[in-house]
């Protein structure tokens, strides 16, 4: 399967292809998709920004692609580099990484590293509040998606069931009744 897209547009160290690289490949993972080792590129492409700390967004996209790195320092610098920012810092940027986007990166990695319960603990108390990071609301759907996925693989059908229904009320498509029927919910119409 992996071979059927095509790799990330990386070569113009564009922030926004940067981006879009790491939101495609954690939506295709969060799929079951094998994405090969295409996180090793997207993850160097990201490496020269771990200070930038422009936008929350940014840096939550960073954070996608330092949570599947081959180099597991990357995740330790990014978290190093923002705890630095938080304390130092100045502005609305600085405020919003500190109320929000810290939690919301901190979720990222703990599921990276198969801590599913962490995710969850950690991404739930500020999801309403996301946002804030900025981004369109499609870019923030990663989101919930990471969230159904960390309630899943942590074995919280009560959880997953309440994310599940949630999101059949906001885009209630075949595929998510589906899923929630399948997770014990009841089928929407």
């Amino acid at each position: 399967m992996a071979g059927i897209f095509c790799a990330p547009k990386l070569k113009d160290d564009a922030t926004l292809d940067r981006v879009d690289a790491a939101a495609l490949l954690w939506r295709l993972e969060l799929e079951g998709f094998d994405v090969g080792d295409r996180w090793e590129d997207v993850a160097k492409a990201w490496r020269p920004h771990v200070d930038d700390h422009v936008l929350a967004f940014n840096d939550l996209h960073l954070a996608l692609a330092a949570a599947r790195s081959p180099d597991p320092s990357d995740a330790d610098r990014l978290r190093a580099s923002l705890v630095a920012y938080v304390e130092r810092g100045r502005g609305d940027n600085r405020d919003t990484t500190a109320e929000v986007g810290l939690p919301l990166i901190d979720g990222v990695l703990k599921f990276g590293v198969g801590d599913y319960r962490g995710a969850l603990d950690a991404i739930l108390p500020v999801a309403s509040r996301a946002i804030r990071i900025g981004g369109s609301h499609a870019q923030r759907d990663i989101l919930p998606l990471t969230l159904i996925a960390a309630a899943e693989r942590a074995g919280d059908r009560t959880l997953l069931r309440a994310l599940l229904a949630e999101r059949v009320a906001t885009r209630p498509t075949e595929k998510v009744r589906e899923a929630l029927a399948r997770a014990g919910g009841h089928r929407a119409t």
